[in-house]
């Protein structure tokens, strides 16, 4: 959002209007960035009742729930800092700015936040969710500084897409490059004992929701722009192709962990 008012305040050339984006998918936006807050908001709450509410032999033990449970002024600043970014792009409207003029890129770049966070506090804790929250949205806005230095004007899959694959360079391209300085090197640990389970949970989620997200958003944008342009018997075979893909892919997965379930029985 930040550097999204930069770059329509500094350009003269180039007017908010023109690079509107398309409206069917600003409520889409504003629904998934409503999804996000509440995931994050509903992280610190389940984070405080498990660990301050209910009884000591009730706390998680993972490394972030420890550090932000026994360090309560590292707690506060992390979530102050996740809500002053809340106010002031709310407050300046740059959220909103940022939902209108590009919705394609603001669906994924919610709906990425919200599956790392729901990912992360399912499978983890909610101290880690809210360690989650703090590193995507350091992650995001330098991802957005490198997407949005061209300026492509009523093309905004070309941003959404750019910024999924970029983001999943930069997450995958780190974790060569700690495999090698433990694994090759011989390097020691980067982390504390324990804190390197957000890393890992941040890397496996954004390995598998990238394609996922990257494909169902290039196909709506492409379904509604078929729809625009008259094409409705392409629309309908298109859609039906993917819905047939999707259901074929999932009934093979379910087939294959049956299997490998079975297989593992007999042996």
């Amino acid at each position: 959002a930040h550097c999204l008012q930069s770059m329509t305040t500094s350009t003269t050339t180039t007017t908010t209007a023109e690079i509107e984006g398309h409206p069917v998918w600003e409520p889409v936006g504003i629904a998934l960035c409503a999804a996000a807050i509440t995931m994050a908001l509903l992280s610190v709450l389940w984070f405080i009742i498990m660990n301050f509410l209910v009884r000591e032999q009730h706390h998680p033990l993972d490394f972030y729930s420890n550090q932000l449970r026994t360090k309560p002024h590292v707690f506060l600043t992390v979530l102050g800092s996740l809500v002053a970014a809340a106010v002031v792009s709310n407050q300046t409207d740059q959220m909103s700015l940022f939902v209108k003029t590009l919705p394609e890129l603001a669906i994924v770049v919610y709906a990425q936040g919200f599956c790392i966070i729901t990912y992360t506090l399912l499978k983890v804790s909610a101290a880690a969710a809210i360690a989650a929250s703090f590193l995507y949205v350091t992650l995001t806005v330098s991802t957005l500084l490198v997407v949005m230095i061209p300026t492509i004007q009523g093309y905004g899959w070309v941003y959404s897409s750019a910024f999924l694959l970029i983001n999943y360079i930069w997450v995958r391209w780190v974790r060569t490059g700690v495999k090698r300085h433990l694994y090759t090197d011989h390097g020691k640990t980067l982390c504390p004992a324990g804190a390197e389970v957000l890393f890992q949970t941040y890397d496996k989620i954004t390995k598998y929701s990238t394609p996922a997200i990257l494909i169902l958003s290039d196909a709506g944008f492409m379904l509604v722009y078929q729809l625009e342009e008259g094409h409705y018997g392409f629309a309908v075979v298109a859609a039906y192709a993917f819905v047939a893909t999707v259901l074929i892919v999932g009934c093979s997965s379910e087939f294959r962990s049956g299997t490998e379930v079975e297989d593992a029985e007999v042996v």
